[in-house]
């Protein structure tokens, strides 16, 4: 990742206290940042590696040891359990008898709910954050044709492609946003502390650890296939 690439991601100042609504800044920031960009246009092909299952439950587990500071904050199975019956994410297996695998989108979901089980957020507000983060999406008209993306897509490709570092920041309504490092530090210089007390989770970390992990394990996996 060279400077050339970071500095291709520099996106126009949006103030967050400027708006009613969440809805109101994110898609407003999409239409001024994201339209247009390469990752815009190369959604619709990146979207089915971030759907695709293939992250097994132990990358997830120990995706949530490195994020954590003591053994009690880790992913369990008995956590993965609890949190599907009680809604937070869905274990999308035919049967109980399959190995979980999970894709890219469901691993960052699921250390999202770690995190925010950690700072004593309800079930019922965790299940709106989520949907945020993971599951809203601007519709953009352009052309008579109106594209509904995930921001979830566009921020994970970003960082993956860019090395753009993202965090999300949750007033105390609830309301979750992705912001650049740069846009996190604007916001709050432009007023938004003296306003609302905020949580900033580091949504770029989440997809990094999970990244590292599996490509650690497949490479564990084909030494002992050479081996034998």
């Amino acid at each position: 990742m060279d400077n050339a690439d970071l500095e291709n991601f520099n996106p126009k100042f949006i103030n967050i206290k400027d708006y009613k609504t969440a809805d109101e800044y994110k898609n407003t920031f999409f239409i001024e940042n994201i339209v247009n960009t390469s990752e815009y246009y190369e959604l619709s092909i990146l979207n089915a590696y971030f759907i695709h299952p293939f992250l097994s439950i132990k990358t997830i587990f120990e995706a949530s040891k490195q994020l954590s500071n003591n053994n009690k904050s880790e992913i369990t199975y008995r956590k993965v359990n609890d949190w599907n019956t009680k809604g937070l994410f869905e274990d999308k297996r035919t049967s109980n008898i399959q190995w979980r695998k999970y894709s890219v989108r469901t691993g960052v979901q699921l250390l999202l709910i770690n995190d925010l089980k950690k700072f004593g957020y309800s079930n019922e507000q965790i299940k709106g954050i989520v949907k945020q983060v993971i599951d809203d999406s601007a519709g953009v008209l352009i052309k008579n044709r109106t594209f509904n993306y995930r921001y979830f897509d566009f921020y994970a490709s970003t960082f993956y492609k860019r090395g753009v570092n993202f965090f999300i920041m949750i007033d105390d309504n609830c309301d979750a946003f992705y912001l650049t490092e740069k846009d996190l530090a604007l916001n709050i210089a432009n007023g938004l502390k003296q306003f609302k007390p905020f949580l900033v989770l580091p949504f770029s970390k989440y997809l990094s650890v999970l990244q590292n992990i599996f490509s650690i394990l497949i490479t564990k996996k084909q030494l002992q296939m050479n081996y034998h």
